[in-house]
């Protein structure tokens, strides 16, 4: 009976109301092409197109964002020229961000998975190796333990959901299925079980793999 429905999809000539507020402003013909929150820390990181094909990965407390421009507020973590990125997750803590991005010329490669410690400001050496032949690595997910992380790669045809350590060690497909494309994990709250995107043919299904 305290349920409250909410609409789906709003746009800007639904106005204001007392459950959404602006954090973010999108400045004209640009986008944000993915953000991720850190329930532990409260803050928001997401990537900020710039024009001209570049792109800004950058972050900021949630709670001091109120209608800024998504290109110029917070802190900019990463945006060197040719850099293009496929997707990021906080640490379980909040202290690290898994980033899959291509740090050079990416029309010559595909993006590696790096860590950005967010207690020195730190980038990683990479966890994959592989994007200067073409490979991509996207869709990191960190597993709740903190212990593993969980991405898509296409390092052996197929999309398919593999795991690396956060130190780069461990690497190996989770799902032995290279038949179909499998992609876009998601890890269960006990870190026992992997939801994912499985692209048979031309049909789409969610799949459960149990650890």
């Amino acid at each position: 009976s305290a349920a409250v429905t909410l609409p789906v999809v709003r746009t800007e000539w639904d106005g204001n109301d007392g459950f959404f507020r602006d954090i973010l402003v999108v400045p004209g013909g640009q986008v944000i092409s993915t953000f991720t929150y850190s329930q532990a820390t409260g803050q928001l990181a997401w990537v900020a197109a710039i024009g001209n094909g570049q792109y800004q990965l950058r972050i900021a407390s949630l709670s001091s964002l109120s209608g800024d421009r998504s290109d110029s507020v917070g802190t900019l973590l990463w945006g060197q020229s040719g850099a293009s990125f496929g997707g990021m997750s906080f640490s379980p803590d909040g202290s690290k961000l898994a980033v899959s991005a291509c740090s050079d010329n990416c029309s010559a490669g595909g993006q590696d998975l790096y860590i950005i410690d967010l207690t020195t400001w730190t980038l990683s050496q990479p966890l994959t190796v592989t994007g200067n032949r073409g490979v991509i690595s996207r869709q990191p997910q960190w597993s709740p333990a903190g212990d593993w992380i969980a991405f898509t790669s296409n390092a052996l045809g197929n999309d398919n959901i593999w795991l690396v350590r956060p130190d780069g060690s461990g690497l190996q497909p989770a799902i032995n299925d290279f038949s179909n494309s499998n992609f876009a994990a998601t890890w269960s709250p006990n870190g026992h079980d992997l939801a994912f995107t499985r692209l048979s043919g031309v049909s789409y299904t969610i799949w459960l793999a149990r650890n």
